[in-house]
């Protein structure tokens, strides 16, 4: 999936439909094959296309020991690239979800939800937006899921108060 030097992920497996991402992977697979999941070599985390977003049906898999590793690994990739975006986690503790929360940097926190989904507003409450502020964060000015009214021109009229 990657260029064995250079580390950019080839199009030519990320282009194919669902029946065939792992065409060009060297992997030989009877039956469609939906989804491939890549793990890092070493395990490590890096600055390379396997720790940012990609539009593909290619997951990267990364391990820990346990629920603080966890979240400094997502503090990691989200410095790699999606800070102030979204980031989920899936678990029946509240705790740990409020754990998550406070400590990831980022305008959305969705639990139990789908990411790719719940992120732009389907089934949460949340705005529904395919424009995702990522605030400070992330260099925007809006944490919010943009929507018309963030697009309306409003002007306001400012007066001095009674007694000023």
């Amino acid at each position: 999936m990657l260029h064995e030097h250079s580390r950019p992920v080839r199009l030519e497996p990320t282009r194919q439909s669902q029946r065939g991402p792992q065409r060009g992977t060297g992997i030989a697979r009877q039956g469609p094959c939906r989804l491939l999941v890549f793990q890092p070599p070493d395990g490590e985390l890096r600055d390379g296309p396997e720790s940012r977003e990609r539009l593909a049906p290619v997951l990267s898999l990364f391990a820990v020991d346990d629920f603080e590793a966890g979240l400094e690994l997502c503090r990691r990739l989200l410095a790699v690239e999606g800070a102030g975006h979204t980031a989920a986690i899936h678990t029946r503790s509240e705790d740990r979800a409020r754990r998550f929360g406070v400590a990831m940097p980022v305008s959305r926190i969705l639990v139990n939800l789908p990411a790719a989904q719940g992120c732009v507003g389907m089934g949460n409450g949340l705005t529904p937006s395919l424009t995702l502020g990522c605030g400070t964060y992330g260099g925007n000015s809006t944490t919010d899921n943009v929507g018309y009214l963030n697009l309306v021109n409003i002007k306001r009229l400012a007066e001095p108060l009674p007694g000023n």
